[in-house]
Protein backbone atom coordinates (compact mmCIF):
# COMPACT_ATOMS: atom_id res chain seq x y z
CA UNK A 1 0.00 0.00 0.00
CA UNK A 2 1.68 3.28 -0.73
CA UNK A 3 1.70 6.21 1.72
CA UNK A 4 -0.93 8.25 -0.52
CA UNK A 5 -3.22 5.49 -0.05
CA UNK A 6 -2.81 4.42 3.39
CA UNK A 7 -3.11 8.27 4.04
CA UNK A 8 -6.70 8.65 2.45
CA UNK A 9 -8.14 5.62 4.24
CA UNK A 10 -7.28 6.69 7.60
CA UNK A 11 -8.65 10.19 6.69
CA UNK A 12 -11.80 8.39 5.61
CA UNK A 13 -11.63 6.85 8.58
CA UNK A 14 -11.81 9.86 10.93
CA UNK A 15 -14.36 11.47 9.32
CA UNK A 16 -16.45 8.48 9.29
CA UNK A 17 -15.62 7.26 12.99
CA UNK A 18 -15.24 11.27 14.86
CA UNK A 19 -17.41 12.70 12.69
CA UNK A 20 -15.82 15.68 11.75
CA UNK A 21 -13.24 18.96 13.56
CA UNK A 22 -16.44 19.56 15.96
CA UNK A 23 -16.99 16.69 17.59
CA UNK A 24 -13.28 16.28 18.49
CA UNK A 25 -13.49 20.38 20.18
CA UNK A 26 -16.26 18.45 22.19
CA UNK A 27 -14.53 16.07 23.66
CA UNK A 28 -11.07 17.68 24.12
CA UNK A 29 -13.10 20.95 25.55
CA UNK A 30 -12.66 19.00 28.97
CA UNK A 31 -8.80 19.85 29.40
CA UNK A 32 -9.37 23.22 29.54
CA UNK A 33 -10.69 24.09 33.37
CA UNK A 34 -10.09 27.35 35.64
CA UNK A 35 -7.29 28.86 33.98
CA UNK A 36 -5.19 25.65 33.83
CA UNK A 37 -4.40 23.73 30.76
CA UNK A 38 -3.93 20.33 30.55
CA UNK A 39 -3.11 20.01 34.36
CA UNK A 40 -0.38 22.60 33.76
CA UNK A 41 -1.05 26.30 36.10
CA UNK A 42 -1.08 28.90 33.75
CA UNK A 43 -2.57 32.34 34.17
CA UNK A 44 -6.12 32.39 33.31
CA UNK A 45 -5.77 35.45 31.10
CA UNK A 46 -3.13 33.68 28.87
CA UNK A 47 -4.94 30.48 28.60
CA UNK A 48 -8.54 32.05 27.31
CA UNK A 49 -6.24 34.09 25.05
CA UNK A 50 -4.82 30.92 23.48
CA UNK A 51 -8.01 29.19 23.15
CA UNK A 52 -9.61 31.86 21.54
CA UNK A 53 -7.00 31.36 18.61
CA UNK A 54 -7.44 27.70 18.73
CA UNK A 55 -10.88 28.07 17.93
CA UNK A 56 -10.16 30.18 15.19
CA UNK A 57 -7.56 28.27 13.95
CA UNK A 58 -10.25 25.09 14.16
CA UNK A 59 -12.72 27.05 12.24
CA UNK A 60 -10.34 27.47 9.54
CA UNK A 61 -8.92 23.63 9.62
CA UNK A 62 -12.84 22.86 9.42
CA UNK A 63 -12.60 24.90 6.17
CA UNK A 64 -9.82 23.01 5.05
CA UNK A 65 -7.60 25.99 5.37
CA UNK A 66 -4.74 24.50 7.11
CA UNK A 67 -2.12 26.87 6.24
CA UNK A 68 -3.85 29.84 8.21
CA UNK A 69 -4.70 27.55 11.07
CA UNK A 70 -1.03 27.06 11.67
CA UNK A 71 -0.80 30.81 11.89
CA UNK A 72 -3.54 30.85 14.94
CA UNK A 73 -2.25 27.80 16.66
CA UNK A 74 1.31 29.50 16.54
CA UNK A 75 -0.41 32.26 18.03
CA UNK A 76 -1.98 30.31 20.97
CA UNK A 77 1.76 28.57 21.43
CA UNK A 78 3.54 31.57 21.85
CA UNK A 79 0.69 32.31 24.40
CA UNK A 80 0.97 29.74 26.11
CA UNK A 81 3.87 27.20 25.53
CA UNK A 82 2.41 24.60 27.68
CA UNK A 83 -1.17 24.49 26.09
CA UNK A 84 -0.86 20.65 24.84
CA UNK A 85 -3.98 20.80 22.75
CA UNK A 86 -2.48 23.68 20.56
CA UNK A 87 0.11 20.88 19.69
CA UNK A 88 -2.21 18.60 18.99
CA UNK A 89 -4.41 20.45 16.51
CA UNK A 90 -1.30 21.87 15.18
CA UNK A 91 0.07 18.36 14.24
CA UNK A 92 -3.38 17.86 13.24
CA UNK A 93 -3.12 20.95 10.51
CA UNK A 94 0.56 19.66 9.19
CA UNK A 95 -0.49 16.50 8.85
CA UNK A 96 -3.02 17.73 6.19
CA UNK A 97 -0.54 19.82 5.03
CA UNK A 98 1.40 16.42 4.37
CA UNK A 99 4.25 17.92 7.15
CA UNK A 100 4.09 14.16 8.28
CA UNK A 101 7.89 14.91 10.30
CA UNK A 102 6.86 18.20 11.68
CA UNK A 103 2.67 16.37 12.62
CA UNK A 104 5.01 14.07 14.79
CA UNK A 105 7.26 16.26 16.40
CA UNK A 106 3.79 18.59 17.84
CA UNK A 107 1.94 15.17 18.71
CA UNK A 108 5.49 14.36 20.77
CA UNK A 109 5.12 17.65 22.55
CA UNK A 110 1.55 17.42 23.37
CA UNK A 111 2.46 13.85 24.91
CA UNK A 112 4.91 14.83 26.97
CA UNK A 113 2.93 17.58 28.32
CA UNK A 114 -0.55 15.30 28.39
CA UNK A 115 0.67 11.66 27.94
CA UNK A 116 -2.36 10.28 28.74
CA UNK A 117 -4.11 11.65 25.68
CA UNK A 118 -5.75 8.42 23.69
CA UNK A 119 -6.36 11.07 20.57
CA UNK A 120 -2.73 12.46 20.05
CA UNK A 121 -1.19 8.81 20.29
CA UNK A 122 -4.43 8.02 17.71
CA UNK A 123 -3.09 11.22 15.35
CA UNK A 124 0.48 10.08 16.17
CA UNK A 125 0.15 6.67 14.70
CA UNK A 126 -1.16 7.62 11.45
CA UNK A 127 1.46 9.85 10.91
CA UNK A 128 4.10 7.14 11.33
CA UNK A 129 1.85 4.34 9.13
CA UNK A 130 2.03 6.94 6.13
CA UNK A 131 5.44 7.52 7.51
CA UNK A 132 6.11 4.01 6.39
CA UNK A 133 6.61 3.37 9.99
CA UNK A 134 4.72 0.26 11.26
CA UNK A 135 6.18 -0.46 14.24
CA UNK A 136 5.79 2.82 15.62
CA UNK A 137 2.39 2.68 14.71
CA UNK A 138 1.41 -0.09 15.88
CA UNK A 139 2.84 1.46 19.05
CA UNK A 140 0.79 3.98 19.19
CA UNK A 141 -2.30 2.35 18.54
CA UNK A 142 -1.61 -0.06 21.47
CA UNK A 143 -0.93 2.88 23.57
CA UNK A 144 -4.38 4.80 22.26
CA UNK A 145 -6.62 1.62 23.05
CA UNK A 146 -4.49 1.16 26.46
CA UNK A 147 -6.12 4.49 27.75
CA UNK A 148 -8.97 4.42 25.50
CA UNK A 149 -10.76 0.70 25.33
CA UNK A 150 -13.61 1.55 23.53
CA UNK A 151 -11.28 3.78 20.81
CA UNK A 152 -12.59 1.82 17.92
CA UNK A 153 -10.98 3.95 15.97
CA UNK A 154 -7.49 2.90 17.29
CA UNK A 155 -8.35 -0.52 16.75
CA UNK A 156 -9.20 -0.25 12.94
CA UNK A 157 -6.34 1.86 12.23
CA UNK A 158 -3.98 -0.94 14.38
CA UNK A 159 -6.13 -3.42 11.89
CA UNK A 160 -4.45 -1.43 9.06
CA UNK A 161 -1.11 -2.01 10.33
CA UNK A 162 -1.52 -5.43 10.50
CA UNK A 163 -3.13 -5.91 7.18
CA UNK A 164 -0.13 -3.84 6.02
CA UNK A 165 2.54 -6.51 7.68
CA UNK A 166 0.64 -8.81 6.46
CA UNK A 167 -1.11 -10.65 9.26
CA UNK A 168 -4.02 -11.11 8.36
CA UNK A 169 -5.79 -13.37 10.82
CA UNK A 170 -4.50 -10.39 13.53
CA UNK A 171 -5.77 -7.52 11.69
CA UNK A 172 -9.49 -9.09 10.90
CA UNK A 173 -9.51 -9.44 14.90
CA UNK A 174 -8.92 -5.80 15.16
CA UNK A 175 -11.91 -4.77 12.67
CA UNK A 176 -14.26 -7.41 14.38
CA UNK A 177 -13.35 -5.42 17.89
CA UNK A 178 -13.99 -2.24 16.19
CA UNK A 179 -16.99 -3.44 14.49
CA UNK A 180 -18.21 -4.51 17.87
CA UNK A 181 -17.79 -1.13 19.05
CA UNK A 182 -19.42 0.34 16.90
CA UNK A 183 -21.80 -1.88 14.33
CA UNK A 184 -22.75 1.02 11.84
CA UNK A 185 -18.68 1.07 11.23
CA UNK A 186 -18.60 1.53 7.34
CA UNK A 187 -14.55 1.61 7.13
CA UNK A 188 -13.85 -1.46 9.05
CA UNK A 189 -16.42 -3.43 7.09
CA UNK A 190 -14.35 -2.11 4.01
CA UNK A 191 -11.50 -3.22 5.02
CA UNK A 192 -12.46 -6.07 6.85
CA UNK A 193 -13.82 -7.61 3.28
CA UNK A 194 -10.34 -6.53 1.70
CA UNK A 195 -8.93 -8.61 3.95
CA UNK A 196 -10.94 -11.74 3.60
CA UNK A 197 -10.72 -10.76 -0.20
CA UNK A 198 -6.79 -11.22 -0.40
CA UNK A 199 -7.25 -14.51 1.77
CA UNK A 200 -9.54 -16.04 -0.97
CA UNK A 201 -12.86 -15.93 0.94
CA UNK A 202 -14.87 -13.86 -1.89
CA UNK A 203 -18.47 -14.56 -0.75
CA UNK A 204 -17.35 -13.68 3.08
CA UNK A 205 -15.71 -10.78 1.26
CA UNK A 206 -18.49 -9.18 -0.99
CA UNK A 207 -20.95 -9.66 2.51
CA UNK A 208 -18.71 -7.42 4.40
CA UNK A 209 -18.37 -4.60 1.06
CA UNK A 210 -22.45 -4.84 0.45
CA UNK A 211 -22.81 -3.83 4.53
CA UNK A 212 -20.08 -1.25 4.09
CA UNK A 213 -21.99 0.20 1.11
CA UNK A 214 -25.28 0.16 3.29
CA UNK A 215 -23.70 1.81 5.99
CA UNK A 216 -21.84 4.17 4.18
CA UNK A 217 -24.97 5.93 1.99
CA UNK A 218 -25.31 6.89 5.48
CA UNK A 219 -22.63 8.94 6.16
CA UNK A 220 -22.89 10.80 2.80
CA UNK A 221 -18.91 9.93 2.54
CA UNK A 222 -18.92 9.73 -1.47
CA UNK A 223 -15.38 8.61 -1.93
CA UNK A 224 -15.08 5.87 0.15
CA UNK A 225 -18.85 4.79 -1.09
CA UNK A 226 -17.17 4.87 -4.52
CA UNK A 227 -13.94 2.49 -3.40
CA UNK A 228 -16.84 0.07 -1.79
CA UNK A 229 -18.53 -0.10 -5.46
CA UNK A 230 -15.77 -1.02 -7.29
CA UNK A 231 -14.87 -3.73 -4.91
CA UNK A 232 -17.65 -5.19 -5.44
CA UNK A 233 -17.92 -4.93 -9.05
CA UNK A 234 -14.28 -6.54 -9.61
CA UNK A 235 -15.90 -9.70 -7.33
CA UNK A 236 -19.27 -10.01 -9.87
Amino acid sequence: MDKEAKNTILWGGFIVILGGISFVILIRSEFIHDGKVNGHGTSQGNTLNAYEYIKRGLEKAEMEDYFNALTDYNRAIELNSRYADAYYYRGKAKYELKQYEAAIDDYDKAIRLNPDDAFAYFKRAKAHFVMGDNRLAEKDNNKAIQLAPKFEAAYHNRGLVKFDNGQDLNAIADFDMAIRLKPEYALAYFNRARVKRKMGFPSEAKRDFLTALKFVEQTGNESLKAQIESAIRDLN
